[in-house]
């Protein structure tokens, strides 16, 4: 009676073994190994298996999935889905069955070419836009140069005297300005003119008998230069250094 209980023990443990590496390389995911679960007096005990675990395991594609799932040692995770060919909600290319089951193409078909007239009339727009600001800019551009130059013509308008010159007549024609400067300039010319002329008379006269004759000859000398009047200074102006006291 022994020797056959520890033969069946025996028997049973090592189909259980087998048994064992099948079921968990089929177990779903939530159902616990319960194979490892002795009993009081050491030995492993079989439970029943329940619908779905008989149901699991004569289903194919679900055993399949599940080996996949629990797979390891270098392969790459499978996470199946219910549907493969099925997208999901949060997925690219998911269309709410609304939208794919519709029945107004012509609307469609109108909002599409509205869309589109829209986004012509939009460009349109845009480039008007675009050229109106681009002509407001050149002409503010326009006005800014413009003023620019007026500002710069005010600014050089006084400069320009600088290169006036300083005689008082010009030097082309030879005619007198008009000025205080151009009168005393032409006051120093005469002055000095009447002043050469009297030094040539004194000298003359000095530098001759008095009479006025030659002296071998005894006829006159006629070499007398004629002095034009004293010239007068600008009346707005004070005495000046150019005439003799």
């Amino acid at each position: 009676f022994f020797s056959g209980l520890l033969f069946v023990t025996y028997f049973g443990q090592t189909k259980m073994t087998s048994y064992q590496r099948n079921w968990q390389t089929i177990a779903p995911y939530d159902v616990p190994n319960m194979h490892e679960v002795r009993s009081a007096f050491g030995f492993y005990t079989i439970p029943p298996r329940s619908r779905l675990e008989r149901k699991t395991q004569g289903d194919r594609d679900a055993r399949e999935k599940w080996n996949l799932a629990e797979r390891r040692a270098g392969f790459q995770r499978h996470d199946a889905v219910a549907n493969p060919i099925e997208s999901m909600a949060d997925s690219a290319g998911f269309l709410s069955n609304e939208e794919r089951f519709h029945t107004d193409v012509a609307g469609e078909l109108k909002t599409a070419n509205d869309a589109r007239l829209n986004h012509k009339l939009f460009n349109i727009e845009e480039r008007r836009k675009d050229h109106l600001e681009r002509e407001e800019r050149r002409w503010k551009q326009m006005d800014d140069d413009i003023a620019e130059d007026n500002q710069r013509g005010a600014r050089l308008a006084g400069t320009s005297k600088r290169n006036v010159g300083n005689s008082g007549y010009n030097i082309v024609t030879h005619d007198w300005r008009h000025g205080f400067d151009a009168e005393m300039l032409k006051f120093k010319e005469d002055a000095a003119r009447w002043r050469g002329c009297a030094r040539a008379n004194d000298l003359h006269q000095k530098g001759n008998n008095p009479e006025g004759i030659n002296v071998l000859t005894g006829q006159p000398l006629n070499m007398k230069t004629d002095v034009a009047g004293k010239p007068e200074p600008p009346t707005h102006h004070a005495r000046n250094q150019y005439l003799p006291m």
